[in-house]
């Protein structure tokens, strides 16, 4: 009501003084037209003179027409009062009648973000707010219920990492019956004496022995004893040097030998036991050194059939096949095979991935879907 009046106010007085100001030019026109003449070159300066007086003060041409300035501000207090009535300015005026018509709320559903809301409930659309109000004391024991409630309800990840790890199939740790108290003590002793050496065997320049690895099996097994090494990463790389030699034994006769007639499979998952080492870090250890090894054959074999070796192409994929068949530890669609896959196609042409793996399918058509796979190719 306030602006209205001011508004009002403002128009009326415009509109006095624009009625005095054309009364005193009427007034003066008159006085200069007794005692001028309208013939000549005098009447010609008296009719300038006229036409300069009446010249209104800011003025618009619009289409060819000039409207004066009553109709100008009148124009202008009349918008500015339909703005007033129509409720477009408020909240914007200081003061104005809309200024404090409305609230903050937090809104649930963007993950709490605070949102002003008009008075009545509505929207900028019109339609009734739906948003649920609350205070900043409400929004923060809201917060805290919500994280209290988050801690106490285990998440997907959490519930899985407490859930008893479930092996492959093909992972299978020794198992073996009982033997006397006094056997089981002669290979303790025995085992950990050989689990120093080989832990030893770093710190003078050599690499780790499968043969001893494969010896420090045999005592565990026969006296169903464990042993500790001295440190977890040492724990990690006496299992790594079996994987290794795990892998070499699936084509390589004479590795094959150092495993005691062991197969590879069962012979990472005894020396997993042996070593305290949890089922499903030692799995993970062996699909890591099963993926390396595929993805270096298969560069290998590319090389070859690039190069025109042809036999070299074909030793590669009998030696990858042997190890895949020996240690399944790489499985179609896992994150492994997807990311060899993604290697190889930068590395070589469809057309030439295509051709080794027709020679891989030749010699091992059950594991031909996932040699496709790391080859990033459609299985037949």
């Amino acid at each position: 009501m306030q602006q209205r009046r001011r508004l009002e106010e403002a128009k009326e007085r415009a509109a006095r003084e624009e009625r005095a100001r054309l009364e005193r030019a009427r007034e003066e026109r008159r006085a200069a037209a007794g005692g001028a003449t309208t013939s000549g070159r005098g009447g010609r300066r008296a009719q300038q003179a006229y036409a300069a007086d009446d010249e209104p003060i800011l003025s618009l041409r619009i289409a060819g027409a000039e409207v004066g300035p009553i109709i100008l501000w009148g124009s202008l207090l009349a918008g500015g009062a339909w703005l007033l009535r129509s409720g477009a300015l408020e909240g914007l005026l200081p003061g104005g009648r809309g200024a404090r018509r409305g609230r903050y709320i937090y809104d649930r559903s963007l993950g709490g973000r605070r949102v002003w809301v008009p008075a009545g409930g509505a929207l900028a659309g019109g339609g009734p707010a739906d948003l649920s109000p609350l205070t900043d004391d409400d929004f923060a024991a809201l917060t805290a219920a919500s994280a209290a409630a988050a801690a106490a309800a285990p998440s997907a990840a959490a519930a899985k990492a407490r859930a008893p790890y479930v092996p492959p199939a093909w992972w299978a740790p020794p198992v073996g019956r009982s033997v006397p108290a006094d056997v089981a003590a002669e290979k303790q002793l025995a085992a950990t004496k050989l689990l120093g050496r080989i832990e030893g065997s770093k710190n003078a320049g050599r690499d780790y022995s499968v043969a001893d690895i494969a010896r420090l099996r045999a005592l565990c097994q026969e006296g169903r004893v464990s042993v500790t090494p001295r440190t977890p990463g040492g724990q990690n790389a006496v299992f790594k040097a079996a994987v290794e030699g795990a892998i070499a034994a699936a084509f390589d006769p004479e590795a094959s030998a150092l495993l005691n007639g062991a197969p590879p499979a069962a012979f990472v998952a005894g020396v997993a036991a042996d070593l305290g080492l949890p089922d499903e870090k030692a799995v993970g250890a062996v699909r890591n050194a099963v993926t390396g090894f595929a993805r270096s054959r298969l560069v290998d074999g590319l090389a070859a059939c690039k190069s025109g070796a042809e036999v070299a192409a074909w030793q590669a994929l009998v030696n990858l096949g042997a190890v895949l068949e020996a240690l399944p530890a790489l499985e179609r669609g896992s994150n492994h095979a997807a990311l060899v896959g993604e290697t190889l196609r930068e590395r070589a042409p469809e057309e030439q991935r295509l051709g080794l793996l027709a020679m891989f399918a030749e010699l091992f058509p059950a594991n031909a879907p996932l040699v496709a796979e790391l080859l990033d190719l459609p299985s037949a």
